[in-house]
């Protein structure tokens, strides 16, 4: 069915993000998608981000566009540092318990809105980690779709994650569990856990002093679910290593994921082609999983250009880096970038710099106001002056411009971008020796070129996705 932008009885869809910089992305262009097809949109940002959105990019940043209109609800946390990303613990707590009801009133005031220009709700699309919009949803008799921003074997990830909780294997402790078999293998404890009826066999470490991060338990196969393939406990998200029996965020994801099962459906930033053997084994445990991606290819399909202006950078993004790297040659830079929540100390900034110092490559590193905790990077003058033509140091820019750009390449999740696509390298400690070795392999080496080739492959397969009559 086709909608006009005239037409009042328009569907109308609440996004509902999760206040941070790389989750909140996705849903704006998913959002920008389902508005050039006809949808009513209201996207419902956090007040702290809201004010962080209006200083990095202008007041007039946020005007709402018809049938495109943006509400904001308190996160509960305390101000804090405008130019700084949240604590996340702190932040997944707050949002769980304080975002109910703003959100329940909102969606109450957008319904009761009076006249045709609002519609009324018809469906909510929040983030994977907001699982409390599940309850108004409930409530109005409404589809809630769940939107994890990230691939199927990030959401994998957090599956095996729960199993570990639930199994009481994390967080580690000293005393052993009532669930289990235990028998002794040389110095370990090997547990024989049940899962759903099949086994999986994990090492059990006494490791108050948390020696398990060194001690080669977390290379430990994890083979409880059909079809799982070399895959470790040092694959799964970090949040497991912890001896914390009060950890925020272990209790955190178990109860997210536990509320996915209520959803309509699950939304994964994927493309089928690429990961069909993780959505295989992920397929039947939960809700049906719809794949879209990659949004950025859709998003550049838009004709409307009135959307190109309503984009969100919660910090003042650099300018003149496409220039730079417009001089560069294709394939030629390196993009260095830890995102919008990884906090590093001075010493792994150190190494860093030295081992792309090291490497004689091009770069360009983005380093956040708020990425060395406590402070800001200090870099060694010698590194500056010795890399300052062929590295420029940014606080923020355009990521989806850099990464488009020819000369830029970025190696992205360990365990799949290494071992199952073979498109990347992994750099174990950060000392800057083996980090100029794994740049010089990566942009020069044998291993480097076929990786390139193969990265072609998915890039093709990522491209296909997004061809066809979608937009």
């Amino acid at each position: 069915m086709a909608f006009s932008s005239e037409n009042p009885k328009k569907p109308h869809a609440v996004f509902v993000p999760f206040p941070t910089q790389g989750r909140i992305n996705p849903l704006l262009k998913l959002a920008k998608l389902l508005h050039y097809r006809g949808f009513h949109i209201t996207f419902v940002n956090a007040e702290f981000n809201h004010n962080r959105l209006v200083k990095s990019k202008g007041s007039n940043v946020l005007q709402n566009l018809p049938h495109f209109c943006f509400e904001t609800i308190p996160d509960g946390l305390p101000p804090s540092d405008i130019n700084a990303t949240q604590d996340l613990a702190a932040l997944c707590e707050s949002t769980r318990k304080n975002c109910l009801v703003p959100f329940g009133n909102l969606v109450k005031k957008l319904n009761d809105s009076p006249g045709s220009l609002v519609p009324p709700v018809s469906c909510v699309i929040a983030d994977g980690a907001m699982s409390f919009t599940l309850q108004v949803s409930q409530e109005l008799n409404i589809p809630n779709v769940l939107f994890w921003t990230f691939g199927a074997c990030g959401f994998l990830g957090f599956k095996l994650q729960v199993d570990l909780i639930s199994s009481e294997v994390t967080p580690f402790k000293d005393t052993f569990l009532t669930n289990i078999t235990v028998t002794r293998s040389m110095s370990n404890f090997v547990l024989v856990l049940k899962t759903k009826g099949q086994k999986c066999q994990l090492i059990y470490i006494s490791n108050s002093n948390s020696n398990y991060l060194t001690n080669g338990t977390l290379d430990t196969p994890v083979d409880w679910l059909p079809g799982l393939k070399n895959f470790q406990l040092k694959h799964i998200p970090a949040f497991i290593r912890t001896t914390d029996p009060n950890d925020l965020m272990l209790d955190f994801i178990k109860g997210e994921l536990k509320a996915t099962l209520k959803a309509s459906a699950i939304i994964l930033h994927t493309v089928d082609a690429l990961e069909h053997e993780t959505l295989d084994i992920l397929s039947p445990m939960f809700p049906p999983i719809y794949t879209i991606g990659p949004l950025q290819l859709l998003v550049d399909q838009i004709a409307d250009k009135n959307l190109e202006s309503t984009d969100y950078s919660l910090w003042k993004e650099e300018v003149g880096i496409n220039e730079w790297l417009n001089s560069k040659e294709q394939n030629s830079v390196l993009s260095v970038n830890f995102g919008s929540i990884a906090v590093l100390t001075g010493k792994n900034i150190l190494e860093l710099a030295m081992g792309l110092k090291e490497s004689d490559k091009n770069f360009l590193w983005v380093i956040r106001p708020d990425m060395v905790k406590g402070k800001s990077a200090i870099l060694p003058l010698d590194f500056v002056d010795e890399t300052n033509d062929r590295g420029p140091i940014v606080g923020w820019c355009p990521q989806d411009k850099i990464l488009n750009h020819p000369s830029d390449e970025q190696p992205t999740n360990c365990r799949f971008v290494c071992a199952e696509w073979g498109i990347g390298l992994e750099i174990g400690d950060l000392k800057r020796g083996e980090i100029g070795r794994v740049v010089r392999e990566l942009m020069d080496g044998e291993e480097g070129k076929k990786m390139k080739k193969r990265a072609l492959g998915c890039k093709e397969k990522a491209t296909e996705a997004a061809r066809g009559p979608y937009v």
